[in-house]
């Protein structure tokens, strides 16, 4: 006779490698279980609840807004010295505001286009060696300066708000808008520091829902999340042919390397 554990509160357990064909884990509770390696051939997982436990997913949410407001801040403040550069006020700093402009454009083209890979390292490396022939020549110093200062900022921006979309859904951005915002009015309101805090902040969401569904240029974000969410439910290498997942809530849900054949998924919620 298969195991019966249905509706059952089976939290941080291990099944790892146990041969549970035909079980029926029905409307249970396996956040934080490990299924690894485990033969889980016919196996009834509808209505279960999987992911993180509730201490863990709690921190990690609250680390996700407080990475969100962080992002905000870094973008707030890069923005703002986009703006400043541009102003017709400071003409003295137009020309370093030009070339943070195209810095900025040219990284969230790579961003958005290629995805964290090596386009993207390639275009870092070329920023740092032009800071290093600058600084060796003692050419332009203050223009690279500001430039690569600027485009930090906002490149981590950018990318700490893609981090913490990843983890905790596209909420955590109001947080971002709101820390840079408050940033660039205390600075004295500019439409173009509100146009490029905007740009960067939905680059950085594009990015972390890129993540979160999956998208093949952002498996290092993808990593990142794996390793952070390492407690949640794990199925890696497990069998699970003809498993039946209907109407479960699956998100943060290890699934490499399990065999899926003819697994029912129906109604099933990823996040």
């Amino acid at each position: 006779m298969s195991p019966d554990f249905s509706a059952q509160d089976l939290r941080g357990r291990s099944f790892a490698g146990l041969d549970l064909s035909g079980a029926n884990f029905s409307a249970a509770d396996i956040r934080g279980t490990d299924f690894s390696h485990a033969i889980l051939r016919g196996a009834n997982f509808s209505q279960v609840k999987a992911g993180l436990p509730s201490h863990w997913s709690i921190g990690l949410v609250l680390s996700s807004w407080l990475l969100s407001g962080f992002s905000g801040m870094w973008t707030g403040l890069g923005s703002n010295l986009v703006a400043l550069s541009l102003d017709g006020t400071h003409p003295n700093n137009f020309n370093t505001g030009v070339v943070s402009s195209m810095m900025l454009i040219i990284f969230l083209i790579i961003l958005l286009h290629y995805g964290l890979g090596k386009e993207l390292l390639a275009f870092i490396f070329v920023m740092a060696l032009a800071f290093d022939i600058a600084a060796a020549l003692e050419i332009a110093m203050p223009l690279v300066f500001s430039s690569l200062l600027t485009v930090t900022l906002a490149a981590a921006g950018s990318l700490a708000v893609g981090v913490a979309v990843a983890l905790a859904g596209i909420g955590v951005t109001t947080m971002a808008f709101m820390v840079a915002m408050l940033i660039v009015i205390w600075d004295g309101t500019r439409a173009l520091a509100v146009g490029v805090t905007v740009t960067v902040i939905l680059s950085g969401a594009c990015v972390g829902w890129r993540t979160r569904i999956g998208d093949e240029k952002y498996t290092l974000l993808q990593d990142l999340v794996r390793l952070l969410t390492v407690k949640g439910t794990s199925f890696r290498s497990a069998d699970l042919t003809e498993a039946n997942f209907t109407q479960a809530e699956l998100p943060q849900t290890d699934l490499r390397d399990a065999i899926l054949t003819r697994t029912c998924w129906e109604q099933v919620k990823w996040h």
